[in-house]
């Protein structure tokens, strides 16, 4: 008897965390107390709390995705119920660190190349940002619009919801802090829109004659023909991120996602930026070693860059791939 009911209030606890873990952090709490209440009610009106009772209960209460958007009062359109707080959430990131960037972007090129005229500059940037803002906003839609297809999210209408299927309320050790996936797009983010919008950042500046002289740190024919391959990369690694975002636990199917996608970014960065890539400029510390007054050293140690960022690569995202495998295995087992 104790252990039906262990499994009964096991399935109300994995459809109340389903619900509340949608909903915004300050809402949580009394929306939990109050679902849990409704629960009860209900099942006293059933005349008993027997599994067939929580399943009923459960079932006329609907899914905890639908659930959880009445209760945030939110309307959904083109992004269902499922995915559309995690969405609105990695919009509003993706957007502030687009436009953060591009202010920053911005603001760099006015300082290193000051414009004749300020409000034709201030025009160009503010279509510069309005343009990079709708071109985020377009792709974050569409990845979601994909995730929610590919995830059977838009036949889950036609479909009969089954409380058994609740995925399990994770253990501290598998469940996912939002920080971590959200600081993640945010730096993803700044780095895609600073490596298109602002390249000259990756580099050093030289005074000379009264002015600023840059020296690239990349190859410039090379970087800009790998650019779109680069962009690849990047949006590889944001796409994990987000996927940690919308599973929000450590699952076996997403550690293998994770570990798929860390091999496709560590492959394309050795292409794009390992020591056989030709994208660093050979010719920089020559470049900026008379003004600097720097030694032979400094030159050999610059050849050692690419090396010591491709193993920095390699090795991050070995570890991050066991991590999320051992937790993933621990999910499964639970």
């Amino acid at each position: 008897m104790s252990h039906n009911t262990a499994q009964t209030g096991d399935l109300i606890d994995r459809y109340v965390y389903q619900v509340v873990r949608r909903l915004p952090q300050s809402q949580r709490a009394d929306i939990e107390a109050e679902l849990r209440g409704l629960i009860d009610d209900m099942l006293s009106a059933r005349g008993g709390g027997k599994r067939e009772d929580i399943i009923a209960v459960l079932r006329e209460l609907g899914r905890p995705a639908e659930l959880a958007s009445r209760y945030s009062g939110a309307k959904r359109s083109l992004i269902g119920p499922e995915y559309y707080d995690t969405y609105l959430l990695v919009l509003k990131i993706v957007l502030a660190a687009t436009g953060f960037g591009m202010a920053v972007a911005q603001i760099i090129g006015f300082i290193t190349d000051a414009p004749a005229n300020i409000f034709a500059a201030v025009g160009i940037f503010l279509a510069a940002v309005f343009s990079a803002m709708v071109q985020a906003f377009a792709w974050v839609t569409i990845v979601f619009a994909l995730i929610e297809r590919w995830s059977g999210g838009s036949f889950l209408k036609d479909m009969e919801w089954n409380p058994d299927d609740l995925p399990p309320v994770p253990e501290k050790n598998t469940a996912i802090p939002r920080g971590e996936p959200i600081a993640g797009i945010v730096f993803i983010v700044l780095l895609l829109v600073l490596i298109n919008a602002a390249p000259q950042l990756f580099g050093a500046y030289i005074l000379e004659d009264g002015s600023l002289r840059m020296v690239p740190a990349f190859d410039p024919g090379v970087f800009y023909r790998q650019l779109p391959l680069v962009d690849v990369m990047i949006c590889v690694g944001l796409g994990k991120e987000a996927l940690r975002l919308v599973v929000g636990r450590y699952t076996l199917p997403l550690s293998l996602a994770i570990t798929a996608l860390n091999i496709v970014t560590t492959v394309m960065f050795i292409l794009l930026f390992g020591p056989a890539s030709g994208v660093w400029n050979p010719h920089f510390m020559t470049q900026i070693g008379t003004e600097w007054s720097l030694s032979e050293t400094a030159a050999q140690l610059w050849r050692l860059v690419p090396i010591v960022l491709t193993g920095l690569v390699i090795f991050g995202n070995v570890v991050d791939s066991v991590q999320a495998i051992i937790r993933g295995a621990r999910c499964r087992k639970a």
